[in-house]
Parts: structure tokens; C-alpha cells; sequence
């Protein structure tokens, strides 16, 4: 908007759109807008569902379509849902996935899209109108653009786990666009790129079709039926990083996020995300061995940015701060390799059975 010189009775005013809104215009008249694909996995929780679901069709963008995948459901609800809410709404498609774990779940989804853009989201989340508009728009902001994450924000916080979620990390990565990749956006910081929990987070991300199918969507080791229950998301932001792309983190594609209201769900969460965490890192080594010799000096200082109290991470964590947590975090990050391991050989399993 222009200078202000004063502060009419009316309020502020201008004959022209902000310049944001033009480029989003702009950027919506474009004659080749990709199709997109928005994979959503669930389980058992049709009523959320349905607030996402809304949120997703009220997206302002030409071209997308809806997959919802019913991932080991122990009822026909979420389907039965489907069926009678959006059983002719030619947007919606409905998959069920027997194998449980957010990765099989999304490469089910993968698998039966026909996007240039695959988008995922949770089935828990409030999306703003234009979240899917800003993610598509991250892939032009560079060359060599693979995946785009977005701004998550908490939906509320009410109770004490939403608080001390937020002090642990929380989903938020900060309000300024930033570009990654490992030369010229290379962000001089430790860990870089096997921290990959700073480029996003699974509840809002993007990627080409192409390069998610030439790595073979995301690992069942992480985020399958093994120990392993997390990791798959920073694993596949890692692969992006090391296969020479850049990854666009758009806090413009902005969504909301429900966290988990529980004092014993977060204390799950918390340990999955450790346990997943360090076996993204025995990921990395077991794919690439060479960069065990990168990785190991490394890890002092992951030690430190993990558990010191004034390090960067843990400076939001108040006086009231469960110890429980911290302790929790160090046994995941423990058992990581070995929950890894575990996962491996269960998957392998899986596959010879499939």
C-alpha cells in the first residue's frame, strides 16, 4: 500500500490491490496451472475428516483433485461418510490401504494420482483458502524446485500438552520464505541437511510427482509397521537435498493444526518423533555409508542443540516443562537405530506377503 500521509474518518483505502494480491492473481490466470493431487491418509477419525475435507474444496485453485486414503480402518465409517457426502463429487476419490502407517498410506495415494504436484496433508488440520495456490507457487520461486512446505500453525492452545508442544518445536519453521539446498542456499547451520525437520513438516508439503516416484515414495521403515513410527517426511526432505534439488519452505501456504490436547498423547508423540529422528539418521548411513564420516563429528553438537537448556531449540521451554519429556526424548533417540533396524526387516516381510 501506498505512504500514509493521514488517516481519513473511513479508514485506510487504496485504488490499487496490495502488490501480494496481484502477484497471486497474476500467478491464478497462468494458462498452465498444474494439476494437483492432495493425498490425505486417515484413520478412523471421520469427524475431523470432515472439517479437513471442507477446507480442501474450498481451496482457491483451478485444478486439483482429492484422495483420501482409509488407512487400516477397524470400521466403515470414514467410508460410509464418503459415500453419502461426496459419493458424486467427481473431485473426491476413495482408496483403502490395509498395510498401516502413514507411509503406506501415502504411497497408496501416490500410486493413484494423476497430479504433476503431489500435496499432503493430515486429516486434523483447518487450511486457509489459498494454502494449495502458495504451495504450487513455491515451485516457481527457484530452479530445481522438488518439494514445497508451508507455515503450521496451532489451531488452539488451550492445555498444558498444546503448550509444551509448542515448546518442544511445535510445526512452525518461521514467517520468512527461505530456500534450501547444499551449495548457494546452504544455511551454514549444524546438521545440515540430516536435520530435515527444519525445511517443514508432514502436515504441509509438496512435491513433484516425478522425483517422489524416482525415490520410491516414502519408506515403510519409517512410518510403517515397525517400531519406527515417524521420520518418513524429514527422510524424503533429506533425499531431496542429496539428489541435488532445492526445497522452498512458503510460509504463505498457511494451514492450522489441532494438537493433541492429552498429557499421554503427547508423551507418545514426542517418543515417536525421537525414535524417528535418529532413525532418519541410521537411514542416511545404511543408503549412503560414506557420510558416516560427515555424520559423526556432527552429532556433539546435535547432542547439545538437543538437550542443553540454553541451546536455540530448547530456549522456549519454560520452568514447567515436563523433565518426563526430556527424558523420553533421549530413550527414543536411543532406540532410534534399533527401532530402524526392526522396521527394516518387518517391511521386508510386508513385501514378500504382498
Amino acid at each position: 500500500m501506498p505512504k500514509l500521509s493521514e488517516l481519513p474518518l473511513q479508514g485506510l483505502a487504496s485504488t490499487t490491490p496490495p502488490r501480494c494480491l496481484a502477484e497471486r492473481e497474476a500467478f491464478l490466470a497462468s494458462p498452465d496451472l498444474p494439476l494437483v493431487s492432495v493425498i490425505i491418509p486417515t484413520h478412523d477419525r471421520p469427524e475431523t475428516l470432515a472439517s479437513c475435507l471442507e477446507g480442501v474444496l474450498a481451496q482457491h485453485y483451478p485444478r486439483f483433485e482429492v484422495i483420501i486414503v482409509d488407512n487400516s480402518p477397524s470400521t466403515n465409517a470414514t467410508e460410509q461418510f464418503l459415500t453419502q457426502t461426496y459419493g458424486t463429487h467427481s473431485q473426491v476419490r476413495y482408496l483403502r490401504e490395509e498395510r498401516p502407517g502413514a507411509s503406506w498410506a501415502r504411497n497408496c495415494g501416490i500410486a493413484a494420482a494423476q497430479g504433476e504436484i503431489l500435496a499432503f496433508t493430515d486429516d486434523d488440520v483447518v487450511l486457509d483458502p489459498y494454502w494449495l495456490v502458495e504451495l504450487v507457487r513455491g515451485f516457481r520461486q527457484a530452479e530445481k524446485v522438488a518439494c514445497v512446505t508451508g507455515l503450521v500453525l496451532p489451531l488452539e492452545l488451550e492445555q498444558p500438552a498444546q503448550f509444551w508442544f509448542e515448546q518442544y518445536a511445535g510445526f512452525t519453521k518461521g514467517f520468512q520464505r527461505r530456500l534450501f539446498d547444499m551449495k548457494e542456499h546452504h544455511p551454514r547451520m549444524p546438521l545440515h541437511p540430516y536435520m530435515a525437520g527444519r525445511f517443514g513438516t508432514g502436515a504441509s508439503m509438496a512435491f513433484t510427482a516425478s522425483f517422489l516416484k524416482s525415490i520410491d515414495g516414502f519408506d515403510p521403515a519409517l512410518g510403517g509397521l515397525g517400531p519406527s513410527k515417524n521420520g518418513q517426511d524429514i527422510s524424503v526432505f533429506f533425499e531431496v537435498m542429496m539428489h541435488g534439488y532445492r526445497l522452498v519452505y512458503e510460509p504463505r501456504a498457511l494451514l492450522y493444526h489441532l494438537h493433541r490436547r492429552d498429557y499421554s498423547g503427547l508423551r507418545r508423540q514426542l517418543y515417536n518423533y525421537s525414535v524417528g529422528f535418529t532413525a532418519h539418521l541410521t537411514k542416511c548411513v545404511w543408503d549412503h555409508p560414506l557420510l558416516l564420516f560427515d555424520l559423526l563429528p556432527q552429532l556433539v553438537s546435535s547432542f547439545f542443540f538437543a538437550f542443553f537448556n540454553r541451546s536455540a531449540r530448547n530456549r522456549l521451554q519454560q520452568s514447567s516443562y515436563p523433565k518426563e519429556l526430556k527424558q523420553l526424548e533421549l530413550k527414543g533417540m536411543l532406540f532410534g537405530p534399533l527401532a530402524y533396524w526392526q522396521s527394516r526387516r518387518i517391511t521386508a516381510k510386508t513385501w514378500k506377503k504382498a
